[in-house]
């Protein structure tokens, strides 16, 4: 296995973050936030220049700043898989959260960069759930960096979602 500098796009899409409050149907939270948990990611290296990761992260919790955003709390597994081929990034998988009430919060992302340091970017978006989150739209972009010493990844999330 090789380390891969600071990568894992784990969640990228996890950052939706939900803090306490109530949830209001057709209301529009702002997602800027970030989400901190333990980063699991595997390196495989097939060439010089083409690496697949197979991304496994565990959220602590997600922190958003907008105040009484249902987001914050937020917390659970993401899942998925990299490749890096060429400078090329391709890739996406899963985010499974549990708000603060216990809702599950299904989220999918999208690898559409990694930077040389290894900060994986790309975009995330709802796809379900349960409770006040089966019918949650919208999502953003993501900047996930990963400390492959300390094994802990750092997820930001930017825009914006809605509860119909």
């Amino acid at each position: 296995m090789k380390k891969l500098g600071k990568t894992s796009v784990c969640a990228a899409v996890a950052g939706v973050v939900m803090c306490g409050g109530v949830a209001v149907a057709g209301e529009t939270y702002d997602a800027k936030g970030v989400g901190v948990g333990e980063a699991k990611s595997t390196v495989f290296p097939i060439s010089k220049d083409h690496v697949v990761v197979l991304n496994s992260s565990e959220f602590a919790s997600f922190t958003v700043e907008q105040s009484g955003n249902p987001f914050n709390g937020a917390k659970g597994p993401c899942f998925g898989l990299i490749e890096i081929k060429s400078g090329s990034t391709t890739g996406g998988g899963r985010c499974i959260l549990a708000d603060q009430a216990g809702a599950q919060i299904l989220i999918t992302w999208t690898a559409m960069e990694t930077a040389a340091d290894g900060t994986a970017t790309g975009v995330w978006n709802f796809a379900g759930g349960t409770g006040k989150w089966k019918t949650a739209t919208g999502g953003g972009r993501y900047s996930a960096e990963t400390d492959t010493e300390k094994k802990t990844v750092t997820n930001s999330i930017t825009d914006s979602f809605q509860l119909d």
